[in-house]
This record gives C-alpha cells, structure tokens and sequence, in this order.
C-alpha cells in the first residue's frame, strides 16, 4: 500500500442535516425551543404619515423553516406594535428580542416612538413589555434635542426613561455610532429597506467603557442614577447597563 493509498480524505462539510426529521420528536421540539429564544436585536421603524409600526428585517427563521418550527416559534413570537390606526403586525419575543434605536430610524421617528412607549406603558399586556433596548451612541448625546437624556429634559429624565419601560432588564449603548442616521448606508454596511436584511448581533464592547469618560454623554450619569435608584426603592426594576458593538454578517 503506498503513502497515497493510506491517505483518509475528510468528507465535505454538510450543508444539511438530512437525518433532523429523523430525530425523536421531544429532541426536535428542545432544539426547535432553543432556536426561538436566540437574541434578536430588532429595528423598530415608525411611518409618522401612517402611524404604523414596521420592521425591514426578515422573519425570525424560526417562524418559516417547517410547520413544526412555527409551531414552536409563535410560542415565544407574537405581533406587537400596534397603534390606533393599524393592528399589531411586527413579530417581536419581548424577553429575548433587543429592540434598537439609532441605526435607520430618523430623529422624529425615534422620538415619536419613545414618546409613544411613555404613553402606552402602563397599558401595554406583559408579553408586548419591552425587556431589552439598544441606543446607538449618538443618542446618549446631551446636547442631542431628542435623545432622551438631554441636558434640556433635566435630571428627571434618566428616571422617567426608567419608568417609560418599566419591564426593562438591559440598557446597552452601541458603540461606534457616533452621527443620526440621514437616509444614506449605515456604517457603511446597510441601505434603508434593504431586502433580505436580517440584522446586525451585537458583540460586548472590550473598550467600550472609555465612554463613561466622555462628559458629552450621559452613560456615567445613567448607571449611576440607576444604581441609586436600586438602593432607594429596591421593589422597583433597574436594568443592567452595557456597551457593545455592532457586528453585521
């Protein structure tokens, strides 16, 4: 037997699993679970002309992969966002999903929306609470107009942010994203209404906290006021301060 002859060749990576279907159904159903619960960081739009609620991004995989996945899916997924004018219609995981402000949104959608959640708080059902916010950098801006931590709205700000989301277990500013979106590619990546668009993820940001030195932003100011606030009235729900990064596939 020669030296090329004994050579064992590696078989090519699988595109498929084929033998899935052929699992037993309790495993299939853990996997098909674990698949719906991965984070989703979700750009929420709003049409001030229409006053509807919309989402460029593609379904969750989960709700269109097989029958049996959807049927799992639409456990944790339901429709949410809806107004006046128009029924919920943007499928949304509220304890998993991260909703995102700042990437393709205007500056008047944005505040319209926050106002919109100040409005709808207290009136909102546990499963449309949002749980998980991502703010682009800019929007902790002070001297931003309508970032919701701007010099002009005072000291009460921080804290009516906290009680506009009630439910909220994570704030995170997304590092990098330093100007307000104007229509044209985001960070040199996105067009707005790109098709197919199933979002960016975010990735922990290893020198994001040099911010906090940064005095034209408000992210030492709003972990500090939330770390009173736990200390204060700890029956109430603080969340979790982070900065990370973006990272688009």
């Amino acid at each position: 037997m020669t030296e090329s002859d004994s050579t064992i060749l590696a078989p090519a990576p699988l595109s498929q699993f084929t033998k899935f279907p052929e699992l037993p159904t309790e495993l299939r159903l853990k996997i098909w679970g674990y698949a719906a619960t991965t984070q989703r960081l979700l750009e929420l739009q709003y049409c001030i002309v229409d006053r509807k609620f919309f989402s460029f991004q593609k379904l969750p995989a989960i709700l269109h992969t097989s029958q049996e996945s959807r049927a799992v899916g639409l456990c944790y997924y339901h429709f949410s966002f809806g107004t006046d004018k128009h029924p919920p219609g943007t499928y949304f995981n509220a304890v998993d999903d991260i909703l995102y402000f700042g990437s393709e949104q205007y500056d008047d959608e944005i505040e319209y929306m926050v106002r919109y959640f100040d409005k709808q708080s207290n009136l909102l059902e546990p499963r449309d609470q949002i749980q998980n916010i991502a703010l682009a950098e800019y929007l902790w801006r002070r001297d931003l107009a309508y970032s919701p931590f701007a010099t002009w709205r005072g000291n009460w700000s921080i804290q009516k942010f906290a009680r506009t989301f009630p439910h909220l277990k994570q704030l995170i500013c997304v590092k990098g994203r330093k100007v307000p979106f104007n229509g044209e590619e985001v960070d040199g990546e996105l067009l707005l209404g790109s098709r197919n668009y199933a979002g960016p993820s975010l990735l922990n940001s290893i020198s994001g906290y040099e911010l906090l030195r940064n005095p034209n932003l408000a992210l030492e100011a709003v972990i500090s006021a939330f770390r009173v606030g736990k200390q204060e009235t700890p029956e109430r729900r603080y969340p979790e301060v982070a900065v990370m990064e973006l990272r688009y596939s």
